[in-house]
């Protein structure tokens, strides 16, 4: 059995590979002679491929100006060169692949050289090193040692809503199976980071440095082993950027989602009247789509002066009302309900009223501002103040019993009003 093959484009595989947004193109030549059995082939020859292309949009892969120089000896495909060209880098590969019926197996030795590997909005990784691919039947796997030149990572955004792994969804058994039949790609990769990747996302910009290892077994986003430390880095809070002052991102899981560990400033504040300064920031940890912050302070004071010198860039005395009602807006959004709620509290006890707190706008409606004094064990007097439109209410209530209230007020609406309570164990 003697042919020759000449294939002025590969494009026409993509249609029948069936994987949506793959693409593959370049011209393929073969020379070959063949003898022996479909399951134990004997070929002579050659094989050579120029303007090779492949591309997956999707996941930033685009790979051109390849060229392939390889020889048929018995049952082997011996590689003599297959490079490939990427973002001003490049590919090299050499190795043999056995070829037996339908399935093949086999190893191709890879070095890469400021080679751009993948390249899309969230993410970029231009690397230099080397490592095997191997072919072993229906399974690809992929095992390097690289350094980063070049890199760039932004975190998702949280999802609402996950579906766990372990979960079963009925009907789908069979389209799962037939997943399973088809080609799987295994990753493995030891990546020192280098001095030039950059992180951003869950409000935190820096450049990285440390090692990672990354694994991959095609399904879902990859796992991440390591622990890297943010240089250069800012975390955004509340309007401000504070400066990094300790940031570790711990990897144990899905790479999207490392453990954080990460103390921040506000760097440079306005003195007080009195002539001090307080650097006031945030101490992040947790994971990066679900931290828990505290507020910290150098030199060390009272929650509400932290907030203050965090989002005012100064301390409570020289505060109006107005400042008051953005530091309660920082609490709930920085701390979340337990902690704002507390920091609520000592606000309120700065002002010398009993109740401080802003509500969230409705539909249809702003925000509102109230303040509440109890004048005694009976009466109590609120003020509320809208902050999306002109409101103002001054409301007294009065408690008759254990179950009965009458509430007065006055202002924007005016009403009286009879209560009567009910309460449920």
């Amino acid at each position: 059995l003697k042919g020759e093959i000449d294939v002025p484009s590969l494009a026409w595989i993509t249609r029948v590979a069936g994987q949506p947004g793959l693409s593959l193109d370049g011209r393929l030549r073969a020379s070959v002679t063949g003898g022996g059995t479909f399951g134990s082939p004997q070929l002579t020859g050659r094989a050579t491929g120029s303007a090779l292309a492949f591309g997956w949009p999707d996941q930033g892969i685009s790979y051109k100006n390849g060229v392939l120089d390889a020889e048929f000896s018995d049952n082997t495909l011996v590689v003599k060169k297959l490079s490939m060209a990427a973002g001003g880098g490049t590919l090299d590969a050499e190795g043999k692949l056995a070829i037996s019926g339908v399935k093949s197996t086999g190893t191709l030795k890879v070095k890469v050289d400021k080679f751009e590997a993948v390249s899309r909005p969230d993410r970029q990784v231009v690397a230099t090193g080397e490592g095997n691919l191997e072919l072993n039947e229906n399974r690809v796997s992929v095992n390097a040692k690289l350094r980063a030149d070049r890199g760039f990572f932004e975190l998702p955004e949280k999802s609402d809503v996950t579906i766990s792994d372990d979960i079963i969804i009925i009907g789908k058994t069979a389209a799962a199976d037939k997943k399973e039949s088809k080609m799987t790609t295994q990753v493995n990769l030891d990546i020192d980071m280098g001095r030039e990747f950059r992180i951003r996302g869950a409000g935190l910009t820096g450049r990285l440095e440390g090692t990672l290892h990354v694994a991959s077994a095609g399904i879902g986003l990859p796992r991440a082993v390591g622990t890297l430390t943010v240089e250069e880095g800012t975390y955004a809070v509340y309007g401000q950027k504070l400066e990094i002052e300790r940031g570790v991102l711990t990897f144990a899981g899905p790479i999207h989602n490392p453990g954080v560990d990460l103390y921040a400033v506000r760097k440079n504040p306005q003195p007080s009247l009195a002539g001090n300064t307080v650097e006031a920031g945030v101490e992040v940890r947790g994971s990066a789509l679900t931290p828990r912050a505290k507020l910290v302070s150098s030199p060390n004071v009272p929650d509400t002066e932290k907030l203050s010198w965090l989002v005012l860039g100064r301390g409570l005395e020289s505060s109006s009302q107005a400042d008051f009602s953005l530091l309660s807006t920082a609490a709930s959004g920085l701390l979340g309900g337990g902690q704002g709620a507390a920091v609520q509290a000592k606000i309120a006890g700065a002002l010398g009223v009993d109740e401080f707190g802003i509500s969230p706008p409705g539909v249809g409606q702003g925000g509102l501002l109230t303040l509440g004094k109890r004048v005694s064990s009976r009466l109590f007097v609120a003020y509320e103040q809208g902050l999306g439109k002109v409101s103002n209410i001054l409301k007294v209530r009065y408690t008759l019993s254990k179950r009965w209230a009458i509430q007065a007020q006055a202002g924007t609406e005016s009403a009286v009003d009879g209560l009567y309570t009910i309460s449920f164990d």
